[in-house]
C-alpha cells in the first residue's frame, strides 16, 4: 500500500476530450491497445519544423498555444482520485507504471500559474503576460545564436558550421523542447473541477509515441457495462480492470478496482 495518495507509481492515459461518445471512446480505447501504440500528438501542421521532430512555434499565438509539441500524455492521478479527470476525458483509458515509462523519456510538464503577480524584472504584470513577451524574445535568441546570425556570422550552409554553432544549436534545441514547449499555463485561482484548472491533470509528456506490448498495460479503465464486452473484445489482456462510471450515471460514480 502506497504511504501516500498525492502522486501515484503508476501513469493514466484516457481516451480523449473531446465530444464523442462512450461508444466512440470504447473504439479508441481497442484500437490503442490492439496496435500497442499510444501516438504522439499535439503539434500544429508544421510538424517538424524544429529539430527534426514533431514541435512548431507561433509567436503571434495565445500564450497557451504558442507551441505546439508532439507527445504521448498522461496524467499522475492515483486511481482513487481520478473522478474529476475522468469526468473531463470520458471513462475508457489505460495505465502503465512509471518504471517502463521513465526509460522512454516520461517527465512531468512545468506548471505556471498565468494570473501570479511577477516577482523579478519589471515591475507589474502577471506572470501570463510576462511569459507571454518573453518567451519569443527567448526563442528568436536562441534562434539566432544556433544559427549563426548574431556578430556577423551568417550561416548560409548549416554544413559549414564550426563547432560552437553545434553546440548552440543542441543547445537551442534542448531548451525548446525539454524546457520552453513543456511550460503548462493554468488559472490558480480555478476551481478544482474546472476544465481549464490543468494543473489538477499533473501531467506527464513523452516526446515520442509510446510502444508498448499488451502484458506492459498495467490497468485498463472503463464502465462496468463495458467489461463483459472488452474480455470478449480483447482476451488475450491479463492486466487489471478498474471501473469508471461516467459522471452522472448515478449516485455512486467514481472508480472501483477490479481483479
Amino acid at each position: 500500500m502506497a504511504d501516500q495518495r498525492y502522486v501515484s507509481r503508476e501513469l493514466s492515459h484516457f481516451a480523449g476530450r473531446t465530444a464523442d461518445g462512450l461508444e466512440a471512446k470504447y473504439e479508441t480505447l481497442l484500437s490503442i491497445l490492439r496496435s500497442g501504440v499510444v501516438r504522439a500528438a499535439g503539434a500544429s501542421t508544421e510538424r517538424g519544423s524544429l529539430g527534426g521532430s514533431g514541435l512548431a512555434f507561433n509567436p503571434a499565438a495565445d500564450l497557451l498555444e504558442c507551441y505546439k509539441v508532439d507527445a504521448a500524455y498522461f496524467c499522475d492521478i492515483p486511481v482513487e482520485d481520478l473522478a474529476i479527470h475522468t469526468g473531463k476525458y470520458g471513462p475508457f483509458g489505460l495505465s502503465f507504471l512509471k518504471v517502463f515509462l521513465l526509460p522512454l523519456g516520461a517527465s512531468p510538464a512545468f506548471y505556471v500559474a498565468k494570473d501570479a503577480i511577477a516577482s523579478f524584472g519589471s515591475p507589474g504584470g502577471t506572470l501570463g503576460k510576462r511569459f507571454a513577451a518573453q518567451v519569443p524574445l527567448l526563442h528568436d535568441l536562441l534562434a539566432k545564436l544556433a544559427y549563426g546570425q548574431i556578430r556577423g556570422v551568417e550561416m548560409t550552409n548549416p554544413d559549414d558550421a564550426p563547432p560552437q554553432l553545434d553546440r548552440m544549436r543542441d543547445l537551442f534545441i534542448f531548451v525548446v523542447f525539454n524546457v520552453l514547449s513543456q511550460i503548462k499555463y493554468f488559472d490558480g485561482d480555478g476551481a478544482d473541477c474546472d476544465k481549464e484548472n490543468f494543473y489538477m491533470e499533473r501531467e506527464w509528456r513523452v516526446l515520442n509515441d509510446v510502444q508498448f506490448a499488451l502484458s506492459d498495460v498495467y490497468r485498463v479503465f472503463l464502465p462496468q457495462s463495458f467489461a463483459e464486452r472488452f474480455r470478449a473484445d480483447l482476451p488475450s489482456y491479463h492486466g487489471q480492470l478498474t471501473f469508471v462510471e461516467p459522471l452522472g450515471r448515478n449516485a455512486d460514480d467514481g472508480v472501483e478496482e477490479v481483479g
